[in-house]
């Protein structure tokens, strides 16, 4: 009775190999040898190291004469890129009725003949389908063909294409908090999304690798320091466009900083085509915020604030227009170069006499316009608050609050 059964599997299998051939489809065969396995993991997975290598063969000559590298591509890119590509489109092609013809073993090595349908007919590989390869793989959004630093490079250094928003979409796939909005034509953020930017930070405090630096960027979007790190670990990476792109970002905060000249020195041949100077005379800054320090006005929880100074008005971030009250001395023109923010003016009196007289100078505390602004940061409050500033005579610091708003 058994042998009856494997006798009418035989006599199946056998009427499958003799139906026709499909017409899209043809015939190959190749051959190949492999190293005897020696490990007993090796051995375990030598019949599926034949197949796959089989496989790959048999690709190679669906695809021989094929070009997988895109004439649009550059150094350093085109490497990666064709490896990539190449992979990408082996995986979109069905190898059917694989078997294997012959299998023995010659001294230390295997001897292998396959035999496998490969689609008939020339693969159509042109710039046009490469490029629709590589986008529908950041549609796939794994790190099994790329690494999301390597996506946003290419979309940044090829902006024609438009992959921008497939490249930001690999990327918040990977990276779920704010980095994603360091990088050119990205949406600015809400100002709560810069609480741990303004925070300190220890070096031996990241993680290694490349991922632990930008797993903490992600939290802390725009951080100096731990940009200062991102771009020290992506040293010898081949990602210039990726690079030059964060650094831009990186030089946006903490612009009183000490070292922010020195990295804008160390940046200003990559840099040559962004402002590299701040608005205003360093020095002039630093003595209006150690002057404003003084007042005790200013505590951890005034971070947001703080940053504003620090990066002299460059926060990336998107300030809600709030409520805009009116009163009888503010100033009844808002369009003018403060943004639309109602700024006091000094207020002259004159008496009957032919001299004008100043008002009496009052105490001036400004932590409730800090405490406000902080609590509930729009486009009103920090109109208090550097109208605020500048009455309390801290004119450079009133204007960074003039620029932010813009």
């Amino acid at each position: 009775m058994i042998s009856r059964i494997k006798q009418a599997i035989a006599v199946y299998f056998a009427a499958i190999l003799l139906l026709p051939f499909a017409a899209e489809a043809r015939l190959v065969e190749v051959e190949f040898t492999l190293d005897s396995p020696k490990t007993a993991l090796e051995k375990k997975l030598f019949i599926d190291s034949a197949i796959l290598e089989a496989q790959s063969r048999m690709l190679e000559i669906y695809y021989e004469g094929a070009s997988f590298s895109p004439s649009w591509a550059t150094l350093p890119h085109r490497a990666p890129l064709t490896k990539i590509l190449r992979q990408a489109s082996y995986r979109e092609v069905t190898i059917t009725r694989l078997e294997a013809i012959e299998r023995k073993q010659a001294g230390k090595r295997w001897h292998f003949v396959y035999r496998g349908m490969i689609p008939d007919g020339t693969p159509v590989i042109n710039d046009k389908t490469l490029l629709a390869t590589f986008a529908k793989l950041l549609d796939d959004k794994s790190r099994q063909h790329m690494t999301p630093y390597f996506a946003m490079e290419i979309a940044l250094a090829y902006p024609s294409l438009g992959l921008q928003d497939k490249a930001t979409s690999f990327w918040r796939h990977n990276f779920q908090g704010y980095s994603y909005a360091m990088f050119e034509d990205a949406p600015v953020l809400a100002p709560d999304a810069f609480r741990l930017s303004a925070s300190g930070i220890k070096a031996d405090l990241v993680p290694a690798g490349i991922d632990g630096a930008f797993a903490l960027l992600d939290k802390a979007p725009f951080h100096p320091a731990l940009c200062e790190i991102a771009l020290t670990r992506l040293d010898g990476t081949n990602l210039p466009a990726f690079s030059l792109s964060l650094r831009k970002a990186c030089l946006t905060l903490n612009k009183t900083d000490a070292g922010y000249q020195a990295r804008l020195t160390k940046s200003r041949k990559a840099l040559a085509d962004m402002p590299i100077s701040p608005p205003f005379d360093r020095r002039n800054v630093m003595a209006e915020m150690t002057q404003l320090q003084g007042q005790d006005w200013l505590s951890e929880e005034s971070w947001l604030t703080q940053l504003i100074i620090t990066s002299m008005g460059d926060v990336p971030a998107n300030f809600p227009l709030g409520e805009l009250i009116d009163t009888d001395d503010a100033l009844s023109d808002t369009s003018s170069s403060s943004g639309g923010l109602q700024l006091e003016s000094l207020t002259i009196d004159e008496d009957e006499g032919d001299s004008p007289m100043l008002e009496a100078l009052t105490v001036i505390d400004l932590q409730d316009e800090i405490t406000q602004f902080e609590q509930l940061p729009t486009i009103a409050a920090m109109g208090a608050l550097t109208a605020g500033f500048a009455e309390a005579g801290y004119p450079l610091i009133s204007e960074i609050f003039v620029l932010q708003a813009q």
